[in-house]
Order: structure tokens, then C-alpha cells, then sequence
């Protein structure tokens, strides 16, 4: 009888502020160590959209002062305009690493979303550490993910699920 294995899936999990050269370096460690698929995952923050619905939320422009209506449109143009930023940052990290890597945008309250990612794969997921306090990261600990955090100097530490 053959026994199904489980592909290993490195995620590098993004935010528009994430610094994305020490979740890189810290994928490429576990690469070295171990084969997978690496995917670059850029977290939604919903909140913008929710903020953006509110009748009194206004933008000002750094450049006039003027402020301006903060519409859903807008917040869905300035997350796109990030995630655009983000996914040209790593697609020049993997060509000079000669890496196959896979983008993809995900709502940090979207969990269909994330149950796909997860599939029954071995997944590892890498992130800053302004990430641990979202949807998506709680998310990930019920689905019994490895976590390793990575502070801007690169130092990544395993999240122990068991200490409590």
C-alpha cells in the first residue's frame, strides 16, 4: 500500500508594511535545509474596506492637505497598488535566487481562502511579527501550522503551540 506524502509548502505571509528581505532570507534558510513550493502571500487587511464604507472617513492628501472622500474604491486601489509593490519585490528576489515562487493575495478573514492554501500540505509559514495579532494568524494556529516569526533584523522563531 502507498502511503500519501504531503508536499511541503513554504508561505512567506506579507502585509503592505511587512520588510520583505528578512521573511525572504528566512524562506531560503528552510529551502536550504529542505525542498517545497514557496508562496508569497500578500495578507489583506480588511479593516481598510470597512473603514473605507464608514460616511465620515475622509483621505488627505500628503501632497495638497485636501481631504476627500475615503471610499471603498479607493481602499480596494491603494490594497492592490501594495500588493502590486509587494509581489514585483519578490518576483526580483526569486529571479536572483533562481526560485519558482507563486503570489497570491489573500483576505486575513477569508478562511475558505485559507483552507485552500493549507490543502494537506506540510505548511510552514513565515511572517513578521505585526502579523500575530490578525485574523489570519489565529487562523493558522487553529490549523495547526508551524509559524515562524521574523523581526526586521531576520531572526526567525518557531511559535511553540504547545506552551501554554
Amino acid at each position: 500500500m502507498n502511503a500519501v506524502v504531503s508536499k511541503h509548502k513554504i508561505v512567506i505571509a506579507v502585509t503592505a508594511t511587512s520588510s520583505a528581505k528578512p521573511l525572504w532570507r528566512a524562506a531560503m534558510d528552510l529551502l536550504a535545509r529542505a525542498e517545497g513550493e514557496l508562496i508569497a502571500v500578500f495578507v489583506a487587511d480588511e479593516r481598510w474596506e470597512r473603514a473605507a464604507g464608514l460616511p465620515f472617513t475622509r483621505e488627505i492628501s500628503s501632497i495638497t492637505g485636501t481631504a476627500s472622500a475615503f471610499t471603498p474604491e479607493r481602499a480596494q486601489d491603494l490594497v492592490a497598488a501594495s500588493a502590486t509593490r509587494m509581489r514585483r519585490k519578490f518576483e526580483k528576489m526569486a529571479a536572483r535566487n533562481s526560485r519558482n515562487m507563486v503570489f497570491e493575495i489573500l483576505s486575513d478573514v477569508d478562511e475558505r481562502m485559507i483552507d485552500r492554501l493549507v490543502g494537506d500540505s506540510q505548511l510552514t509559514v513565515i511572517a513578521s511579527h505585526e502579523l500575530s495579532g490578525s485574523p489570519v494568524y489565529l487562523t493558522l494556529q487553529r490549523r495547526r501550522c508551524e509559524i515562524v516569526l521574523v523581526g526586521d533584523a531576520g531572526l526567525g522563531k518557531p511559535v511553540d503551540e504547545t506552551a501554554d
